[in-house]
């Protein structure tokens, strides 16, 4: 986080009120890498495979509520 603590990311929505950007850096010296997300009560998952050379970084955005305006 921010102030250098850890936080669970298992658990939705984290903290009720926030908005929150998460990045995931790949080892550079793999080639190829994977991100995935689960939604087990909706009875699916989201598994992607990517190139590190070419995409290194993942970005999760977590809507906890935070936006109380129209985007």
């Amino acid at each position: 986080m921010i102030t250098g603590q850890c936080t669970d990311l298992s658990k939705y929505p984290a903290r009720r009120g926030f908005e929150d950007l998460v990045m995931i850096v790949s080892d550079p010296s793999v080639r190829l890498d994977w991100t995935a997300a689960a939604f087990p009560t909706l009875g699916y998952v989201w598994f992607g495979l990517k190139d590190v050379k070419v995409l290194r970084n993942t970005v999760f955005w977590f809507s906890n509520g935070g936006r109380h305006y129209a985007p």
